[in-house]
């Protein structure tokens, strides 16, 4: 199933049980959590809900579903112990404010170069 799974969509599913079985250690199960991106199968992985209403994915902002804006006003005000950000060097939704924000209010546990994803957890 796992190559099945590479070769039709690459490593899109498979990063994200892999990131959503790190969180299990840090016992993440049953909390909400920010996963920055549409990667719903990281919160099934993790045994984690989200912290904010919608993913901030291209097709909810160009949709008009909601806005940068109104996610990071969730994250903000909800403070979830976690946040993960995937493909963090070439996000084109983190805002400069709010990865000031992070930078300020989390700490990096985790940065995983090879499959290019961070975590952090609240200070």
């Amino acid at each position: 199933p796992e190559q099945i799974s590479m070769d039709k969509y690459g490593g899109w599913f498979l990063r994200d049980r892999i990131i959503g079985r790190t969180l299990q250690g840090f016992d993440v199960g049953g909390q909400r959590i920010y996963v920055d991106g549409s990667h719903p199968g990281v919160y099934v992985y993790s045994s984690s809900m989200p912290i904010a209403k919608y993913h901030m994915a291209w097709t909810y902002v160009t949709m008009k579903v909601t806005t940068q804006a109104e996610v990071y006003a969730q994250v903000r005000d909800r403070r979830p112990e976690f946040c993960v950000f995937l493909n963090p060097l070439v996000d084109p939704y983190t805002t400069p404010d709010f990865r000031l924000w992070i930078d300020e209010n989390y700490a990096l546990v985790l940065d995983d170069t090879r499959l290019e994803y961070r975590i952090y957890q609240r200070k």
